[in-house]
C-alpha cells in the first residue's frame, strides 16, 4: 500500500496506486477464507484419513489378544480429537475384569496410535461374532 502511495508521484501513475490497494484485499480477502475453511473444518467432525483408519485396525488386531473379533468399527475426527467406537468380541465365560483387562490394553495402543482419542468399546458375548470385523491375531 505504502509502495503505491511512494510510487505515484515517482512515477505519475494515477492508477498505480488504486490498483495495488486491490491487489492487498484481494490477498486480504485469500488468506481470511483460508482462515474461516479451516476453522470451520476443526469444528465439523470428518472421516480419520484412510492411513489412520488402517493403523486403528492393525492395532485393534495386534492387541486385542483374548478377543477373537472386532466389529463395527466407526472412527471420525473434531477438532483435534479422534473418536473411536467398535464391539469387541470376548469368550462367553471371559469375567467382566478380564474383558476390562483388554479393553484397557487396546485403549492405551490406540492412543499411542493416533494421539488424543476418545474410545468406545463395547463389549459382546462370543455368540454375537459376525466374522466380517478386524480378525484379532
Amino acid at each position: 500500500m505504502l509502495v503505491g502511495f511512494a510510487l505515484v508521484p515517482l512515477t505519475g501513475w494515477l492508477w498505480l496506486d488504486p490498483a495495488l490497494a486491490g491487489l492487498v484485499a484481494l490477498n486480504i480477502i485469500w488468506v481470511g477464507f483460508g482462515m474461516v475453511r479451516e476453522s470451520v473444518g476443526a469444528l465439523m467432525d470428518k472421516a480419520v484419513e484412510p492411513e489412520v483408519l488402517d493403523g486403528i485396525r492393525r492395532a485393534i488386531a495386534a492387541c486385542a489378544e483374548g478377543a477373537p473379533e472386532a466389529h463395527n468399527l466407526r472412527t471420525r475426527t473434531a477438532g483435534h480429537v479422534t473418536f473411536i467406537e467398535f464391539h469387541l468380541i470376548v469368550a462367553t465365560q471371559m469375567t467382566v475384569g478380564e474383558a476390562h483387562d483388554i479393553c484397557d490394553r487396546l485403549e492405551g495402543v490406540l492412543r499411542e496410535e493416533v494421539g488424543e482419542a476418545v474410545i468406545t468399546i463395547h463389549v459382546e458375548p462370543e455368540s454375537k461374532v459376525k466374522r466380517t470385523g478386524v480378525l484379532v491375531l
